[in-house]
């Protein structure tokens, strides 16, 4: 989804097989086998399998939303970012002349009109909306959103991310000023991405200072390792540096009129006259004054992130695990992305995945116990979560009866989430907000402290420091108490571990000394040198 409130009624993309065909041959030099239509609510999507085996999505924004590419960029980096911190998010694939993005004029017929085309990758999986809701999952969910916040917040904030070393990524350009430490000259580079490359691959094993390079429109201060090396993405384990992240545009997302922003609910107003004559009105009416009067007093008390703002069943993929369960394997469609509050996340993550459950009220536990297993709530949150989530039932409700008066010819998938969430908006408004808030609460309580994530005595999860105490080798202890850590792997990971035994022996005999990084890769120096295995074979002496 995207700004509805600017949304016109010939805005949605309507291209043609044949026009996809084109744009992919032109834009990225790439010949489509298959060519299918996949669901989205006011961009156009396809899916999109290439010559050679590559899989992408086509993603065709609207009209409206293409007037602002820097937007779009945003979208690009957060979800480049996520990616290189292990999220499961899509990243955008450069055109022919590296952009990663296209403005194209073409007639849809309504007369050409713009629209900003990109080829993003493909994550496989099914939408969580087809999958069995287990608590296991819900959890899962819950701790993905609250992690992927956080992660989003470092960007915000010029965040730092570890990465590793291996070779030079083909989008670093370099730019700025270099500093070659051991001969104290000082050097300007703006180089082209060629220049840049060549240039790069000629400062290996040299030592120089910290370096200003553009990732993929990002731009990053690299430093050199002890080695004199440049740290390079993304392959091998053994070297780390660090990338600090920016971008000129990042207030671009302080959206202040951004109607589906979980700040802006009392814009409703004006747009609820969509509801003239059905009893529902007066609900959303009640749940609007609700929140202008228990939950607007306490944003001064809301932790600031920013948000991925439609982290709903359509746009969460999943894959069966090794347990017979399901993981997150996709995060999609960043087009609602907007600085909001960690709380704003969590409400929206449990009124989506309420839509698929048998029991919709039951939902609430796993996930917050998902998501306070990353970031537990303050008092303020907690006291919030119920009419936030309220108020998301109200945008969603809302303005979709609104863009069915735009757009007839959607109504189906429009009104997916409308049909569905009338009937638990409702059962949520009737229980009331004590009664919702002790089932949510109680049952996330319970979860936890299967899950061993907080002590059994108390109301509240205690955060509780170790990295100090591991360092020191001390035992840990927690109100007296002796606390224990054990790895937790998957029986795949622990097989694969298992695989390297004889190399450890060997390596212990040599009195070399060893690490075993996750999730299974063998590292050790030898004779001055790093070494990674990630396979037995490989790693026999």
């Amino acid at each position: 989804m995207s700004d509805r409130q600017m949304l016109v009624k010939h805005s949605k993309p309507s291209f043609s097989q044949s026009q996809v065909d084109e744009l992919v041959k032109r834009l990225f030099g790439l010949t489509p086998l298959k060519v299918q239509p996949l669901p989205s609510y006011d961009d156009q999507n396809f899916y999109v399998a290439v010559s050679g085996g590559g899989e992408y999505v086509l993603k065709i924004m609207n009209v409206e939303d293409s007037k602002n590419p820097d937007l779009i960029e945003l979208q690009n980096v957060a979800m480049s970012f996520l990616h290189q911190n292990g999220l499961p998010a899509q990243t955008a694939l450069p055109t022919t002349s590296g952009q990663l993005m296209s403005l194209e004029e073409i007639d849809c017929g309504y007369g050409c009109q713009k629209y900003v085309v990109r080829l993003l990758s493909y994550l496989p999986g099914t939408t969580i909306s087809k999958a069995p809701l287990t608590p296991e999952l819900l959890y899962e969910v819950g701790r993905i959103a609250a992690r992927m916040d956080t992660i989003l917040q470092k960007v915000s904030e010029g965040g730092v991310k570890e990465v590793d070393d291996g070779i030079i990524h083909p989008d670093v350009r370099l730019v700025g000023e270099l500093q070659r430490v051991h001969e104290g000259a000082h050097q300007r580079a703006q180089m082209d991405k060629d220049q840049s490359l060549q240039r790069l691959h000629q400062m290996r094993h040299q030592s120089y200072g910290p370096v200003a390079v553009e990732l993929l429109g990002v731009r990053c201060l690299w430093h050199w390792d002890d080695a004199g090396r440049l740290p390079e993405l993304w392959h091998s384990p053994q070297l780390q540096a660090q990338a600090q992240m920016e971008h000129p545009n990042l207030s671009l997302l302080q959206r202040d009129k951004f109607i589906w922003s979980l700040s802006n609910v009392p814009m409703l107003e004006a747009y609820i006259s969509v509801l003239d004559g059905d009893p529902l009105q007066e609900v959303v009416k009640s749940v609007m004054d609700q929140y202008k009067t228990s939950v607007v007093p306490k944003y001064s008390s809301f932790r600031k992130c920013l948000n991925h703002g439609d982290f709903n069943d359509l746009n969460v993929l999943v894959q069966p695990d090794e347990s017979e369960g399901y993981r997150v394997s996709g995060i999609l469609d960043f087009g609602d992305m907007n600085f909001g509050y960690y709380i704003h996340e969590l409400a929206i993550a449990i009124m989506y995945m309420m839509m698929e459950h048998p029991e919709p009220v039951k939902v609430g536990g796993p996930v917050l116990a998902g998501w306070e297993s990353v970031l537990p709530l303050n008092e303020a949150e907690r006291d919030c979560l119920f009419v936030l989530v309220l108020s998301r039932f109200c945008q969603s409700l809302t303005l979709a009866r609104h863009s069915v008066i735009l757009h007839p010819e959607n109504t189906e998938y429009l009104m997916i989430s409308s049909k569905k969430g009338i009937h638990i908006f409702r059962q949520l408004w009737e229980l009331g907000k004590k009664q919702v808030e002790k089932i949510w609460f109680q049952c996330a309580a319970q979860f936890s402290d299967r899950k061993g994530l907080r002590p059994a005595s108390g109301n509240r999860p205690r955060p509780v420091i170790i990295m100090a105490a591991l360092r020191e080798r001390r035992q840990l202890t927690h109100e007296g108490q002796k606390l224990y850590i054990q790895q937790d792997f998957s029986a795949a990971v622990k097989e694969k571990r298992r695989s390297f035994n004889k190399v450890c022996e060997r390596l212990i005999g040599l009195n070399i000394r060893f690490f075993m990084r996750f999730p299974a890769v063998l590292t050790f120096t030898y004779n001055g040198e790093k070494h990674a295995f990630q396979a037995f074979m490989d790693g026999l002496p």
